[in-house]
């Protein structure tokens, strides 16, 4: 015949520690973006101070348009805000509006990087 389990030990935790739930820890998250960004950016360097031709870029600055670069980055910004606002709308109003976007950006990334 089968035992019982021996009994679990006893904690001397409080009742209060037993109702905490464990705090998420940013700390190794946020030193893993930014590791993530220097690395980008120092791949970034590496491959414009091997490609950069000074003429080519003298020729993209005379035929640059400001006021089209702001409304590019501004219909980029509208796109992603009013997507988010209809990932709330769609929910029904569990996510807000700040999580919406979040999603948005989320999904356009997706999109993007998987085939």
């Amino acid at each position: 015949m089968p035992s019982s389990p021996p009994p679990l030990p006893s904690s001397d935790l409080g009742e209060a520690d037993l109702n905490r739930s464990p705090q998420p820890q940013a700390s190794g998250s946020t030193r893993n973006i930014v590791v993530s960004l220097l690395l980008s950016a120092l791949v970034l360097a590496g491959v414009g101070y091997v490609t950069f031709d000074a003429g080519a870029f003298g020729r993209l600055l005379q035929h640059l348009r400001p006021e089209l670069l702001a409304a590019a980055v501004a219909v980029a910004f509208a796109r992603i805000g009013l997507g988010g606002w209809r990932l709330s709308q769609v929910s029904e109003g569990r996510l807000s509006l700040r999580s919406g976007t979040r999603g948005q950006l989320a999904w356009d990334f997706f999109s993007s990087v998987t085939p």
